[in-house]
């Protein structure tokens, strides 16, 4: 939109999913039905892994399901192997450690899906400076998590994030309404697995 003569950005939003669930393809379907992109951040190790994740009590997502989100346009990002936080591995094994972790996560979606990985976002939303330093190196963006709407000129290795998966469709829209006030960014996320009341609130917000 144009303000003063000059044209400035308008507000949007960007919908991503952390980890890879079963149950995720289905928010993938619910943008497909809307026509809008959205951000996959995947753990790969967690592609096709049997059982059943005791804390979501979903199953794990499939090859044949990651193929469909990357053949519908959307975009993948990295979210570690096994969902390592990255700070805390870092300590624990080196900053090159971490480095290798991740760049071989992006090889992965490369070598599996056929997509190159631009993005990311940090496991568990944990990261520190020496981490965002390490990211920057392989990736144009890191995404955290801070339950706020973004700003302009914000750090490109810490993009604000806004969990959405336990929040009301009016809460969600008070986000929205926000974002269309300042014309800035809103990026929400959620991750784990998500049931079928959730799915409708997600579809009626997008709506």
């Amino acid at each position: 939109h144009k303000l003063g003569g000059t044209t400035e950005p308008g507000a949007f939003i960007a919908w991503t999913a952390d980890d890879g669930y079963t149950t995720q393809a289905s928010y993938f379907g619910l943008l497909n039905a809307r026509s809008i992109k959205g951000t996959m951040f995947l753990s790969t190790a967690y592609v096709d892994k049997a059982g059943v994740d005791p804390t979501w009590s979903d199953t794990y997502i499939t090859t044949a399901q990651v193929n469909a989100i990357v053949a519908a346009g959307h975009e993948i990002g990295t979210h570690g192997s096994n969902h390592e936080a990255y700070e805390t591995y870092r300590l624990a094994n080196g900053d090159a450690a971490l480095a290798t972790l991740v760049s071989g996560c992006a090889a992965t979606i490369q070598s599996s899906f056929g997509y190159t990985v631009k993005t990311g976002a940090y496991p568990g939303g944990q990261s520190s400076q020496r981490v965002q330093e390490i990211m920057g190196r392989t990736h144009e963006f890191y995404r955290g998590t801070k339950g706020v709407v973004a700003h302009r000129a914000q750090n490109p290795y810490d993009v604000v994030a806004i969990d959405i998966l336990a929040l009301s469709e009016a809460a969600i829209k008070v986000y929205v309404d926000e974002a269309n006030a300042a014309g800035s960014l809103v990026v929400f996320l959620l991750h784990g697995g998500i049931s079928g009341g959730q799915l409708t609130i997600l579809g009626n917000v997008m709506d």
